[in-house]
């Protein structure tokens, strides 16, 4: 990730193993997609250095923990997909609701419990919310 001039990095499908390092600053690395590997530990919060990215993918691996709270920085994101991970059981990251250029969520099988927040409903760019395969309870918010 210090390759400063890289703004694409594809890397799904692989057999990729191991934790994340901590990411340097990058200013420039708009697409990061390490979907369908086996990568595991937690995601560092470093990765808000990561600061002009718009598409983050790490669906499908055995990350666990928290999803760290410096990703309500990134407000570049418009994609950002967490998928089928082992993160700690917890309600929706109230932190989700700064990403406001957000297009599609995905947090489908992650955990996450209690009831959908209200704010959702103020991310007006999203066209796609995935959270299915968790335990949220209660009503839809009437602003979805």
């Amino acid at each position: 990730f210090q390759m400063n001039g890289l703004l694409v990095i594809d890397l799904h499908g692989n057999k990729i193993e191991g934790e994340f390092p901590d990411f340097p600053e990058n200013n420039a690395l708009r697409y990061l997609s390490l979907y369908e590997n086996n990568i595991g530990g937690n995601i560092p919060a470093s990765i808000s250095n990561l600061s002009s990215l718009t598409h983050l993918d790490f669906s499908t691996n055995n990350l666990n923990g928290k999803i760290p709270d410096t990703i309500g920085s990134m407000e570049s994101l418009t994609y950002l997909f967490l998928a089928a991970n082992g993160f700690e059981a917890e309600p929706i990251p109230s932190f989700l609701q700064n990403l406001s250029n957000l297009k599609e969520l995905s947090l489908k099988e992650t955990s996450r419990n209690g009831s959908i927040p209200d704010w959702i409903g103020d991310l007006s760019e999203l066209i796609l919310l995935d959270l299915g395969y968790n335990n949220l309870s209660e009503t839809i918010p009437a602003a979805i």
